[in-house]
Order: structure tokens, then C-alpha cells, then sequence
């Protein structure tokens, strides 16, 4: 049986654009894209025609429905002086499905005694390159270079009616194209749908997956002088036995040969079975582990941890909670565990392990440029004991944005009972001034005005909804 072409475009689109191959999601025009973010221009203007990834405006070299694609990135040479000098890339991603791929780029210095830094914003540097010349050298051309290819990343969230399609599976996997793999041994796989094993073709399209005709081919399948027979998704062998060579085995024998040829291809169909489960299940531990490690960095882990090590032994640490043990403190945030909702974000009542309650407030942003002032703010309030300010017992770093947990306060806010006074505990007149001058007190301490403003929170904040009732 000959084997089908491969439609990787949508049905009735271009397909090529020059020399590239357009597979959708993408596609040329807005009719044969999934999006707007996978539209493909078709430029004309040269020969062979040009395919422009219009979301980014760039030129694609290649695009591979896997994840990745291999793009243009202009190479424009720096006027290097003593001073440092802050760049930007000439492209933008943000709003796009692209990202820059960490294991399939090198970054590249040319010149004499340059140095080159890459960094996320002012305070974070991701990494960086150094470019030696002999003392004696007078090397200074780099014009030859127009441009260099640089490998993108891309994910793309399939419908969920796509998702039924038959023969496509969602596997996690380097993204990079062979020649292009830096860093095998430590990257961290993208979200990508496949043709299952045994088929071939377009995962993104309705019945884009067909099945793979191992017997066409001899280097697909390992049956060598049996007969090999087609199936859906696989092949059979044919090893009954050949009488005319070997007369001293009979038709039950052959029996019995067939027999332990189907246990044993159980067995293995099993142990691989178990080990395809333990291999996925191992990769998204390692993902959930590396994803908690990022965010961990990225919200000034490492600075927490430096403060800590460095402190007085005298003095209480704060406390780092792991995402696993907040999550099963609040019953994975159930909204049963709700004490307060704001702008800045959700308050939840929780159990931690030692049987303690606390607030845990989960913020809906944050403020990436105060992070390392976060920190040390987070250090100094943990320190603080104040009748009039809930006590900061720590915060968790491995979420998307900072954890804070405090101790829990039983007795609702002020905002409660002056609004809302309870008959078993009316507020005398007495007692009513003695909160008014504490309260007065503390909203002039500016101390501590300042510790909960640089927590990402507002001076609207301080009111009385949020002030702790513990008379």
C-alpha cells in the first residue's frame, strides 16, 4: 500500500510559503490560521517568497508542528565605548505564543574585551558572555554577519472538541530541532500534541493523525524474513514455523511456538506499559519541581534564604512554607475557607501542620521590581510584636505569586462589631475610646505603616474591615 501524503495545512490553504512549510496552527492568511497569533504573510517581494510571522514581524526559516520554529534575527553591530550600555532585542514577544528557547540558543559576543549580560529587568540577570582578543590584535569586522537563526518556542491550548480527535496525545518534550539541542541534560520540555506512536501527520487538525504503514519499509518494523502484517497503530510479524525446512517440527509444535510468542508479547506490552506510566509520571514531577523552583527564584527565594542564614539565632526566623503544605492547610484553597476578598487579593483560613490556625493571603500580583525590598521587609515584619498588628508567621515562594501567612484572629475585624454589634458583647463608651487612641497610635507609628505598604499593599488597606478584633 503506498504510503499517504501528508496534509499538514489546513484543508484548501497554501501550503508552502517558498521553501518553508506552513503547518497549522499556522497558516497563510486569517483564514487558514487558528488565530491571529499564528497568522503567516507570504512575502512576495523576493525570490523564493518569504513567510513573516505576523504577530512578531519576523521572518520564519522553519516551522515545526512540534513546538518550535527557527527564525531570522537581525545581527546589528554595537558602538562599544567604557560605559555600559543597556539593549533591547529588536523584536518583542509579549502577547505572542512565542518565547525565546533557553536549551536550542547560544548567545554570541564578537569584538575585543566585550562582555555582554542578559538580564530580565534591573535586578535580575539571567546570563551572560565574555569576548577575549590577544593584546596584539586589530580584529574589529562583524559586518559579515545579516543575520543569525534563532529557535522560538510555542504552545498552542487545542478546543476541547479538538481534543477528541482520535490517535493525538499530549506529550511534554524538548522542542528543540536536532542540530539545534545545547542543553540535553537540563531543559524543561514544552506542552505539545503528537501523532500517537504508529501514526503520522497533523495532531492540530480534524483526522490530521493516519496511520503508518511499518511494513512499506523494512526500517520500520523488525520482522526480517517474516511476513509482516499492517494494523492500526502497529504491525504483526508472521513467525509460524516453515516445515520445509525443518521437518522434525510439527504443527503442534508450531502451536506452541505461536502461544509463547503472544505471552511473551503481553508480557512486554505490559513492563512497557508500566514503564511508559512511571516515565510520565516522573517527567510532570519533574516539571511541578522545576516550575516550584522557578518561582521560587523568581520571587527572591534565594534572597530569603541569604537573609535567614545570616540572622541572629536569638531572634524568630520567618518560616518558608512549601506549596503542598498551604494547599492541604486550606483544603486546596476551598472557598468554604474564604474569610476576606479585596483588590489586592483573597484571605483563606487554614490549619497548618502543628495545628495552628492562619490567615493565608493570596495575592492576585505582584510587584517584581520591589521584590528584593519585599524580602527584606518580610524578614523584619516577622520580627515585629505588636498587640494592634497581626503577627507575620512566613510566606510561601513557590507559587506564581508570594504566599503570606499570618496568625488567625478569631474575633473578626473592628469594621464587624461597630457595624454589626454583637448583643453577648456590646462596645462601651470606655472601651470604644480606648481602641480609638490605640488605633490613633498606631496609624501615626509610621513604622509600621511602612512594613504594610511595602507588602503590596495600598494605604487604603489600613482601615477598620482589616484591623483584628482580639478584646
Amino acid at each position: 500500500m503506498a504510503a499517504l501524503p501528508i496534509s499538514w495545512s489546513k484543508r484548501g490553504c497554501q501550503e508552502k510559503c517558498g521553501n518553508v512549510t506552513i503547518p497549522y496552527p499556522f497558516g497563510i492568511g486569517p483564514e487558514c490560521s487558528a488565530n491571529s497569533s499564528f497568522v503567516v504573510i507570504c512575502s512576495t517581494t523576493t525570490i523564493p517568497p518569504k513567510p513573516i510571522l505576523s504577530s512578531i514581524n519576523m521572518e520564519a526559516l522553519s516551522i515545526f508542528v512540534h513546538g518550535a520554529a527557527i527564525v531570522k534575527l537581525p545581527v546589528s553591530p554595537m558602538n562599544c565605548s567604557c560605559r555600559q550600555k543597556n539593549e533591547s532585542l529588536a523584536i518583542s514577544l509579549v502577547g505572542s505564543p512565542f518565547t525565546i528557547s533557553s536549551h536550542c540558543n547560544s548567545l554570541v559576543v564578537l569584538g575585543c574585551q566585550n562582555s555582554v549580560w542578559l538580564r530580565a529587568n534591573k535586578t535580575f540577570t539571567f546570563g551572560g558572555c565574555l569576548a577575549i582578543c590577544d593584546a596584539t590584535s586589530t580584529d574589529t569586522a562583524c559586518n559579515e554577519f545579516g543575520y543569525a537563526p534563532l529557535v522560538l518556542e510555542w504552545e498552542f491550548d487545542v478546543p476541547p472538541y479538538q481534543q477528541l480527535f482520535d490517535y493525538a496525545v499530549l506529550r511534554y518534550l524538548s522542542s528543540c530541532p536536532d542540530s539545534y539541542l545545547l542543553h540535553e541534560a537540563n531543559y524543561e520540555p514544552i506542552k505539545c500534541w503528537l501523532c500517537g506512536d504508529g501514526f503520522d501527520g497533523n495532531p492540530y487538525l480534524p483526522e490530521g493523525c493516519f496511520d503508518r504503514d511499518e511494513c512499506s519499509n523494512a526500517t520500520l518494523n523488525d520482522c526480517e524474513n517474516y511476513s509482516c502484517t499492517n494494523t492500526i497503530g502497529s504491525y504483526s510479524c508472521d513467525y509460524l514455523v516453515d516445515h520445509k525446512i525443518d521437518h522434525k517440527i510439527d504443527h503442534e509444535n508450531g502451536s506452541r511456538v505461536k502461544i509463547l510468542i503472544s505471552i511473551g508479547n503481553g508480557f512486554g506490552a505490559l513492563i512497557l506499559l508500566l514503564g511508559s506510566w512511571k516515565s510520565t509520571k516522573a517527567i510532570k514531577k519533574k516539571i511541578k519541581s522545576n516550575q516550584k523552583r522557578k518561582f521560587f527564584k523568581r520571587n527572591g527565594g534565594l534572597l530569603l534564604e541569604q537573609q535567614l542564614s545570616s540572622a541572629d539565632n536569638g531572634l524568630h526566623k520567618t518560616k518558608l512554607f512549601s506549596s503542598k503544605e498551604l494547599a492541604q492547610a486550606t483544603d486546596r484553597y476551598n472557598e468554604n475557607r474564604v474569610l476576606g476578598c479585596g483588590g489586592q487579593g483573597t484571605v483563606y483560613k487554614g490549619m497548618l501542620t502543628d495545628g495552628r490556625l492562619a490567615a493565608v493571603k493570596k495575592s492576585k500580583r505582584v510587584d517584581e521590581g520591589n521584590l528584593e525590598v519585599f524580602i527584606n521587609e518580610v524578614v523584619s515584619l516577622s520580627q515585629v510584636n505588636h498587640r494592634n498588628v497581626v503577627k507575620l508567621l512566613g510566606c510561601c515562594l513557590e507559587t506564581e505569586v508570594p504566599l503570606l501567612v499570618y496568625e488567625f484572629i478569631p474575633n473578626g475585624t473592628l469594621f464587624q462589631h461597630i457595624r454589626d454589634p454583637n448583643e453577648e458583647f456590646l462596645l462601651s463608651w470606655e472601651m470604644r475610646l480606648r481602641i480609638t487612641r490605640e488605633v490613633a497610635g498606631l496609624s501615626k507609628n509610621s513604622y509600621f505603616l511602612e512594613k504594610l505598604d511595602t507588602l503590596f499593599f495600598s494605604r487604603e488597606t489600613f482601615s477598620v474591615e482589616n484591623l483584628g478584633f482580639s478584646y
